[in-house]
């Protein structure tokens, strides 16, 4: 959509714009100048390139004292050295690109000969500038944020955990996140990746400055995002709460129909999760079936090969 027909679309209406992804921030970036759009992450584009980069974002949490993993930096493949990165993190590793999203180029490695056949043989494997980091032991736990300028509107902390996510607070988590925001003076929508040990200590990842895949589920437990970039980019008050700090949500339409489709369950539900309840049962009896076919042949191959 080109600037000129929003205009249309939008007469003398103001209109809010989400980024949904890097792309779509990037894009809103060079519309907001041209049309007449209210987009909360204006003058945010260095920000969100910093906090996007694995390796800068490392290095930022470095400068202020945060946890991270153990963390080696390369401008590509063919400058590590197996011997001294083994000896420096140890083993399990993680590799991945500085550059990439939704997991691609992530290889996890527990050797050196896996190191060798997945990365540095890999001819398929064309990713740069890469960081390698030491495996952290734990779960992975994230800090959903919509900040303005640098201050924190709203957030949630979640694990997900046996097909549903599980809604905490964490004060070492939250903290780490608002002093990178700060630091940066990030607006709109980022979520954080961490570990989560066992003894409750938090090791940072990587920042995604967009909206994240769990946002049904912060709506379902009573935060609605979506809403309060509304009311923040017309400078109103919200009527969200600020944190999200406590619930359960589910996470896939199996789990929801087999835990909670039940009449007395849906009696229950207030407007808000019927409303996803409805999307949730949607996409399920497109692709739930599907995906239950599939582990029942799974199932069934297994029995047949231990028969």
């Amino acid at each position: 959509m080109d600037a000129h027909r929003l205009a249309r679309i939008a007469g003398d209406r103001p209109v809010v714009a989400i980024g949904a992804d890097d792309i779509g921030c990037d894009y809103l970036d060079e519309l907001a100048v041209r049309a007449p759009i209210n987009w909360i992450g204006a003058d945010c584009r260095e920000s969100r390139a910093l906090l996007r980069d694995k390796a800068a974002f490392t290095r930022l949490a470095r400068n202020l004292d945060l946890p991270t993993p153990e963390t080696m930096f390369f401008a590509g493949k063919s400058g590590i050295d197996t011997d001294e990165t083994f000896a420096r993190l140890g083993a399990p590793i993680v590799i991945k690109p500085t550059n990439m999203a939704g997991g691609h180029g992530v290889v996890f490695v527990e050797n050196e000969r896996q190191f060798a056949d997945r990365v540095l043989g890999n001819a398929n494997y064309r990713f740069s500038p890469l960081v390698a980091q030491a495996f952290v032991p734990g779960v992975d736990i994230g800090l959903g944020v919509l900040s303005d300028r640098g201050r924190m509107l709203h957030y949630s902390i979640q694990v997900r955990r046996n097909g549903r996510f599980e809604f905490a607070h964490h004060e070492q988590f939250l903290s780490a996140t608002r002093a990178i925001i700060e630091r940066t003076r990030f607006s709109g929508f980022a979520q954080f990746d961490a570990r989560l040990s066992e003894d409750g200590r938090i090791s940072l990842l990587e920042c995604n400055p967009r909206t994240w895949s769990s946002l049904g589920q912060s709506t379902w437990c009573g935060l609605n995002f979506v809403s309060a970039v509304v009311a923040a980019a017309r400078l109103r008050a919200s009527s969200q709460p600020t944190s999200l700090c406590s619930g359960i949500a589910p996470y896939t339409g199996v789990w929801w129909s087999e835990n909670r489709f039940r009449p007395a369950e849906i009696v229950r539900l207030n407007p808000e999760q019927r409303r996803l309840a409805l999307c949730v049962l949607l996409n399920f009896a497109v692709n739930g079936w599907r995906d239950r076919l599939r582990r029942w042949r799974r199932k069934d191959a297994i029995m047949v090969g231990l028969g």
